[in-house]
C-alpha cells in the first residue's frame, strides 16, 4: 500500500539524517597517517588508554598534500613513509624534529597550522637510559643510519658518534666506509 511505502521511506530518510549527523559529531580527531596501516593497533590502543576516537588514514604519496590540506583533525600522529615529507606542511617544529629532520606527531595549532614534533627522539633516549646503558662518554656508531639514533646519542653525552652513511662514516674525518675500516676506526678512538 502507498501509504506504507511512503512512511517506510520518511522513516529510512530520518534514520539517515541521524546517522550523517551522528558521524559529524563523532568524527574522529585524532588519527594515524601512514600509506599501509592494517597492521597497526593504534586505534584499540587509543581507545582503550586515551578513550576517544582514532581512525587509519592511509593515503597515497599523490594523495598527501590534499590530505593536509583538508583534514580537520586536532592532531595525527605520523609513519613511514611520510615522517620527512610531512616537515613542509607544519609551520612549526620542535627542536627534535628539526634535529632529526622528520616528525611522527602533528598538532594543529589554534589558527589551524601545524606543528611538528618528534617524540621518537626522546623515546629512544628514554628506552637507553632505562636500560641502563650510559653514552655519556661511550663511543658509538650506528651501521645502519638513522638520523634520530644519531641525534639521541648526541643528545645524551659527549661520546664520539658516527654512522655510516652515503659513502663516508660521518662523525670521523678521513674514515671511508669498506673493508676494514670500523676496525681502524675503532683502534683510533
Amino acid at each position: 500500500d502507498e501509504d506504507s511505502y511512503s512512511y517506510i521511506a520518511d522513516v529510512f530518510k530520518e534514520i539517515m539524517v541521524q546517522s550523517r549527523r551522528f558521524q559529524e559529531e563523532h568524527k574522529a580527531d585524532y588519527g594515524l597517517l601512514g600509506r599501509t596501516l592494517g597492521h597497526s593497533f593504534s586505534p584499540q590502543i587509543h581507545k582503550s588508554i586515551g578513550g576517544y576516537s582514532y581512525e587509519l588514514f592511509e593515503v597515497e604519496p599523490e594523495n598527501l598534500k590534499g590530505f593536509f590540506e583538508n583534514t580537520a583533525l586536532k592532531g595525527f600522529n605520523v609513519t613511514i613513509p611520510y615522517k620527512k615529507e610531512a616537515l613542509k606542511y607544519c609551520s612549526s617544529l620542535s627542536d627534535a624534529a628539526q634535529k632529526t629532520g622528520s616528525v611522527n606527531t602533528i598538532v594543529r595549532n589554534s589558527d589551524g597550522s601545524f606543528a611538528g614534533h618528534n617524540t621518537d627522539y626522546y623515546g629512544l633516549e628514554y628506552l637507553i637510559r632505562s636500560a641502563g646503558f650510559d653514552v655519556s662518554a661511550a663511543k658509538v656508531i650506528i651501521l645502519y643510519f638513522d638520523r634520530i639514533l644519531l641525534e639521541s646519542f648526541q643528545h645524551m653525552g659527549e661520546g664520539k658518534t658516527a654512522y655510516e652513511g652515503q659513502g663516508r662514516i660521518r662523525g670521523c674525518k678521513g674514515i671511508k666506509k669498506g673493508r676494514g675500516q670500523l676496525r681502524k676506526y675503532f683502534k683510533a678512538l
